[in-house]
C-alpha cells in the first residue's frame, strides 16, 4: 500500500475516533452508512469523500499535518477544487484496501465470538469458549452484583423484549444522571464493547431456580447417621416390633396435654403401630389436625362420618389425654362425638382400652373422680395416672405410655411367660466405706426386660449396681448390690416357679473374706486383702429352676472364637442351661463385630450382630419354652 493509501486508511480509522466530533459525522457499521450532522446519509465512495473532506478541515491528509492553504481546502477557491480532486483520487485508490481491512476486522470479531460462549448473568463479558486461552478464562470471572440479570431473564443470558425495553430505559436514565453529575462541558468517556455489556445488564436482576446440592454432614450436625428405614419427612426410626401389625385408635380430648400428641403418635409408629386418630372439638383448639396427621401418617377423624367404618378391625384404643368429662361420658354411655363412639364400640367388642387422665389436682382428688375411675376400671378400662406436679396430675411420658399400652395389648396373647432377669454389677465390701465392684452398666438387662414387658410377659428384675437408666414402667425391680444379697433375692423369687430365668448380672467370682469394721486408715504403706471364691448363682439355682428356660451370659477375653464356644458349651452342660450368650471383651463396643454368640446344648453357634438381635433371640427362646 502506498503512502497515500496508508494515509487514506489512517484517515478512515481516525474518522471513527476523534474527528467525528469535529464534523458531526456518525457511522452505522451494520448498514455501511455514514450520517452527517444534518441527517444526510452517505454510502460507499461518497462516505469516503465526505470523511476526507472532514479531514481536510483538520489538516490531516496523507498521514501528515498541513495547513488549509497548502491543501487548497478553502471553500470556493481553485486550490480547494484541486485538493478535492486529489482527495477523490486517493480515496478511490485506497477503497479496496480499506474494504479488505474492514473485512479482516470483521473476521477477527467473528472468530472471537466463536471462541467465546454466550454472555451469562454474573459475567462482565462473553464467557470463554472451549478454545480460549487460560489467561482469558481467568480474566472472565463474575463481577458480583453489577452483573446480575433481572427476574425475566433466560439461563443463556438473554432477556425478553419487555425486560430489554425496561433495561434500556434504566440505562438511559443512568447515562443522563451521569451527564448531570459530570456537567455538559465534560467530554463523555469513550464506550467500549465491554462497557456496553456491563451497562446493558447493570440494573437488571437474574431469577434462577435454586439448585439443591447434596451437602456433606457438618460437624455441628452431629456424627450420627440417618437410619436407613427413615425414608421420608414423616418417617420414623423403628425401635421395636411390640405393636407390629396392630391398628390402634388414638383418642385426643381437650386437655392441655394434647400438645404431646405429636410425640405420642410418632412413638406408637416407632414400635410398628398403624395409628387412627380421633380428636374432639376441644382438642382441635389446642393442636391442629394437620399436625396430628403429619405425626400419625394416617387418618384423623374430627367429626362424624358415614358408617364410621374406620373403627372396624381395631386392636386397641388409647385416650391421652383423658379429661374427666371424657371419663364420665364413657362410664355413662354418652355419645358426644366420634371419640365416644370409638370407646363404646371397643367396650362392646372387648377391645383393650387405656386412658391417661390429665387434670388439676383438685379435680383428681375429688371423690366423684375416684368413683368415675373405679367405674371405668370395672368396665375394663386401664387408667394410668401421671405424676402430681405443680398442682396438676400430668400425663406420664409418651415412651412410658406406649410401653404400657403395648403390654396391655400383648398380655392376652398365647405363650406369655413369667420371667426373672438378673442384671447389673455386684460389689463386695472392704470396710464400711470402700468396696470392690466389677464393671457392668445394666444396659443389656434393662433392654431385655423392656422388650419382654412390651410383648406382654410378666417380668421381675433383680438388679445390682447400674448406671444405665431404669425403665419406670417395669412392674417389679428388686435391688441387691452385693453378690450374696442378689443370690438371696433370686432364691426368694424362685419359690414362685417362674417360666424363665435370664442371668445377665455380672456376679463377682471372688469376695473379700473378712471386711474391716469402720474405715481402714489411709496412711498404711500396703494393704493385704484376702479374696475367696464366691458362690455360682446359676449352680445354686439349678434345682429351684428345674423345668424352666435358663439362659446365661459368659464374658471371656484373650481367646479365639472356637475356645469361646467350647467354654460356653461346658457351662451349659454343668449348670443345666438352655443356652448361653458368650462374648469377648475385645468385641464389645465395635459395631463391625458380633454383639455375642448364642450357644445351645448341641454346640451350635449363632452370631448375634446387634443388641436388638440378641434381645429378640432370647425372647424367642423364652416364648418357645423349655
Amino acid at each position: 500500500m502506498s503512502s497515500d493509501h496508508v494515509g487514506a486508511h489512517q484517515g478512515t480509522v481516525a474518522m471513527r475516533t476523534a474527528v467525528l466530533a469535529g464534523e458531526g459525522l456518525r457511522t452505522n457499521r451494520k448498514h455501511g452508512q455514514t450520517m452527517g450532522a444534518g441527517g444526510q446519509h452517505f454510502t460507499g465512495l461518497e462516505a469516503g469523500l465526505q470523511v476526507n473532506r472532514s479531514l481536510c478541515v483538520s489538516g490531516l491528509v496523507g498521514g501528515k499535518e498541513m495547513d488549509a492553504d497548502a491543501t487548497g481546502c478553502t471553500d470556493g477557491s481553485p486550490k480547494h477544487q484541486e485538493g478535492e480532486h486529489q482527495v477523490e483520487q486517493v480515496a478511490a485508490q485506497a477503497a479496496p484496501e480499506v474494504q479488505q481491512h474492514e473485512d479482516d476486522e470483521e473476521q477477527k470479531s467473528k472468530a472471537h465470538r466463536r471462541n467465546s460462549g454466550p454472555i451469562r448473568p454474573g459475567f462482565s463479558c462473553p464467557v470463554p469458549g472451549p478454545h480460549a486461552s487460560k489467561q482469558d478464562r481467568q480474566h472472565h470471572r463474575p463481577r458480583g452484583p453489577e452483573a446480575r440479570v433481572e427476574h425475566g431473564g433466560q439461563r443463556d443470558g438473554t432477556v425478553t423484549k419487555q425486560h430489554q425495553v425496561h433495561r434500556e430505559d434504566e440505562h438511559r436514565a443512568t447515562v443522563m444522571n451521569g451527564e448531570r453529575r459530570r456537567g455538559r462541558g465534560t467530554p463523555r468517556r469513550r464506550s467500549t464493547r465491554q462497557h456496553q455489556v456491563v451497562a446493558s445488564v447493570r440494573h437488571v436482576r437474574w431469577s434462577r431456580a435454586p439448585v439443591k446440592k447434596a451437602r456433606s454432614l457438618r460437624r455441628s450436625h452431629g456424627g450420627g447417621r440417618v437410619p436407613r428405614n427413615v425414608s421420608s419427612d414423616t418417617g420414623v426410626e423403628r425401635l421395636g416390633d411390640s405393636l407390629e401389625g396392630r391398628r390402634v385408635v388414638l383418642g385426643v380430648s381437650g386437655g392441655i396435654a394434647a400438645v404431646d400428641t405429636v410425640r405420642l403418635a410418632r412413638e406408637l409408629r416407632r414400635h410398628g403401630a398403624e395409628v387412627l386418630t380421633v380428636m374432639t372439638q376441644a382438642a382441635q383448639r389446642i393442636i391442629t389436625p394437620l399436625a396430628v396427621q403429619w405425626a400419625s401418617s394416617g387418618t384423623v377423624l374430627t367429626d362424624w362420618s358415614s358408617g364410621m367404618s374406620q373403627l372396624d378391625d381395631v386392636d386397641g384404643v388409647l385416650v391421652a389425654p383423658a379429661t374427666r368429662n371424657t371419663l364420665a361420658s364413657h362410664v355413662h354411655g354418652l355419645q358426644g362425638g366420634p371419640l365416644m363412639m370409638a370407646l363404646s364400640v371397643a367396650r362392646s367388642r372387648g377391645t383393650p382400652i387405656m386412658a391417661v387422665p390429665s387434670m388439676h389436682h383438685d379435680l383428681s382428688t375429688d371423690p366423684v373422680t375416684d368413683d368415675l375411675v373405679e367405674a371405668a376400671r370395672a368396665q375394663g378400662m386401664a387408667v394410668v395416672w401421671g405424676p402430681d406436679q405443680e398442682g396438676k396430675r400430668k400425663t406420664v411420658d409418651h415412651v412410658e405410655i406406649v410401653a404400657r399400652f403395648a403390654h396391655l395389648l400383648n398380655a392376652t396373647k398365647k405363650s406369655r411367660r413369667s420371667v426373672a432377669i438378673t442384671l447389673g454389677a455386684t460389689a463386695t465390701p472392704m470396710d464400711d466405706v470402700r468396696r470392690l465392684v466389677n464393671t457392668s452398666s445394666g444396659r443389656t438387662g434393662w433392654a431385655l426386660a423392656d422388650d419382654l414387658y412390651r410383648h406382654g410377659h410378666d417380668v421381675s428384675c433383680i438388679a445390682g449396681l447400674t448406671t444405665a437408666p431404669q425403665p419406670a414402667w417395669l412392674p417389679l425391680v428388686l435391688r441387691a448390690e452385693t453378690a450374696p444379697a442378689m443370690l438371696d433375692e433370686c432364691l426368694a423369687v424362685a419359690k414362685d416357679r417362674l417360666d424363665a430365668w435370664v442371668h445377665v448380672a455380672a456376679v463377682l467370682d471372688y469376695l473379700i473374706d473378712d471386711p474391716a469394721e469402720g474405715k481402714v486408715a489411709s496412711g498404711s504403706d500396703a494393704l493385704q486383702i484376702n479374696l475367696i471364691p464366691g458362690p455360682k448363682h446359676i449352680d445354686a439355682l439349678r434345682e429351684r429352676c428345674e423345668g424352666s428356660v435358663r439362659i446365661g451370659f459368659k464374658l471371656e477375653t484373650g481367646i479365639k472364637q472356637r475356645e469361646l464356644v467350647r467354654r460356653a458349651v461346658a457351662q451349659v452342660e454343668r449348670a443345666g442351661m438352655t443356652a448361653v450368650i458368650a462374648n469377648r471383651l475385645e468385641d464389645l463396643g465395635h459395631s463391625d463385630r458380633p454383639r455375642g454368640h448364642l450357644v445351645d446344648a448341641t454346640g451350635a453357634d449363632y452370631a448375634l450382630n446387634t443388641e436388638r438381635d440378641l434381645v429378640e433371640a432370647i425372647r424367642r427362646l423364652i416364648e418357645r419354652g423349655a
